[in-house]
């Protein structure tokens, strides 16, 4: 149960912290979906925004293959 609860509010403030992004004075971020390389630098993308989208896109990855750990333990 803690590894899923860990879980879910992994996934809950990853998604908490892309839509914050929003939220910043330079906006979210510009470089698109895929975070093409020639967009994502600090030169066509500045503030906050990249960073933020980044880490909550980390955070939401690691909450779902935890809650995916969790599923796969529950049924072995």
């Amino acid at each position: 149960p803690r590894l899923n609860m860990f879980a879910y509010w992994l996934y809950l403030f990853g998604s908490l912290i892309v839509v914050a992004g929003f939220l910043t004075p330079q906006g979210a971020a510009d470089f698109g979906w895929f975070a093409y390389a020639p967009l994502n630098d600090a030169v066509r993308s500045p503030g906050i925004g990249a960073d933020m989208w980044i880490m909550g896109l980390a955070f939401s990855g690691f909450g779902t293959i935890l809650g995916s750990v969790n599923f796969i333990t529950t049924i072995i």
